[in-house]
């Protein structure tokens, strides 16, 4: 049972691990085209998803530190 639920949990990591990547690199060139629009709100939803996980990998954590230094930008800043 323990190694049942050891497998699940390495999966959801794996699955939650590529949705919030997808979500953080659509979002990252999204800036880069200068759309400015919700990067809070998808900052804030990664953070809550990869809360669950047992270890935030460290390409997310570089994604997250680029999108919180577009959040942290007062708008005038970043025009």
């Amino acid at each position: 049972m323990n190694t049942a639920l050891a497998r699940l949990r390495k999966k959801t990591d794996r699955e939650l691990k590529v949705l919030v990547g997808k979500e953080l690199q659509q979002k990252i060139a999204e800036i880069r085209r200068g759309n400015y629009e919700n990067v809070a709100e998808v900052y804030e939803r990664a953070v809550r998803v990869l809360g669950v996980m047992e270890r935030r990998p460290e390409e997310l954590e570089q994604m997250l530190g680029e999108l919180r230094s577009h959040i942290e930008l007062p708008a005038s800043a970043v025009a």
